[in-house]
């Protein structure tokens, strides 16, 4: 993502974005494509390593809304 105008700082900003199809127990998945399908548990067990590894997670919405033009800057993250 890069960000440019007239008096703005250039900047390039790479957000890893993790995107997930189905999050149910495999007995209830249906017709799902299995490979698309991860039980809750695996979800779970995923984000707990994402957090492990320093890394926080946000939605879409709250990253629009930090890179929205009312931002002046984006906020620090702890590391």
């Amino acid at each position: 993502m890069r960000a440019t105008g007239v008096g703005a700082h250039s900047f390039v900003l790479h957000v890893p974005i993790l995107m997930y199809h189905r999050i149910v127990p495999i007995a209830e998945a249906g017709n799902s494509l299995r490979g698309l399908v991860v039980p809750p548990e695996t979800f779970a067990a995923q984000l707990d390593a994402v957090e492990g590894a320093g890394w926080r997670t946000i939605t879409a919405a709250t990253l629009a809304n930090d890179l929205g033009p009312e931002r002046s800057r984006l906020p620090r993250l702890s590391s």
